[in-house]
């Protein structure tokens, strides 16, 4: 008998499948039960999607994996493009933030703004969610380590790949409100006050006149 995982009782994630982690027992081999979680991301919805007023499909709507896969293709175009103007940044870390950021979602789902989760328990949630898939394995710390960096958004690779996870947000509202007839600018109005990077906001400002 694997593992059960359980969510949190104020919020229940909709999935497309069991956690496959479920799959396997305690004693499997560490990378496989980490794995195993990672594959789960694919499963989980960006929830925000599917509330109220915003109604993608849920055969339409991204995933968490979607989600991190994006930011990580636009990371990289972006040091492909506009490197010389991110000279300080480590790329190796933004890297591993994008990776670790969401990763507690495999347990707590994908908690958006709306669903009655103050912000401070949402991250309580995360962090205890983290703490389960670590295990205790001095292997996964740094996991743990980047996904407290994200969220203190401190140094400057977390300050960027919080304009990443804005900007992919933006850009999949735009996307969505296009093919679905919705307005959906209200997810990225305050743009020019939320993103740091002003390629980003150059960009976002592009996306909010052309959707108009």
């Amino acid at each position: 008998m694997g593992e059960k995982i359980q969510q949190p009782e104020k919020f229940v994630q909709k999935v497309k499948a069991p956690n496959p982690r479920e799959l396997l027992s305690l004693d499997a081999p560490v990378i496989l039960r980490n794995q195993f979680g990672v594959e789960h991301l694919a499963n989980v919805y960006r929830s925000g999607w599917l509330l109220p007023g915003r109604d993608i499909a849920p055969d339409k709507c991204e995933s968490v994996a979607e989600h991190k896969h994006g930011m990580l293709q636009l990371a990289k175009s972006v040091k492909q493009l506009y490197g010389e103007y991110f000279s300080s940044i480590d790329w190796l870390k933004v890297y591993e933030i994008i990776l670790d950021h969401d990763k507690p979602e495999e347990i707590s789902g994908d908690i958006p703004p709306g669903v009655n989760v103050p912000e401070e328990e949402r991250k309580e949630l995360e962090r205890n969610a983290m703490m389960k898939i670590s295990d205790g394995n001095s292997l996964l710390q740094d996991d743990i380590e980047h996904w407290d960096e994200f969220e203190g958004n401190t140094t400057e690779e977390a300050k960027f790949v919080h304009d990443l996870d804005y900007f992919q947000r933006a850009m999949k509202a735009y996307i969505y409100g296009k093919q679905n007839n919705k307005d959906l600018s209200a997810f990225w109005s305050d743009f020019e006050t939320k993103l740091r990077s002003p390629i980003f906001v150059t960009l976002a400002k592009y996306l909010f006149e052309v959707g108009k």
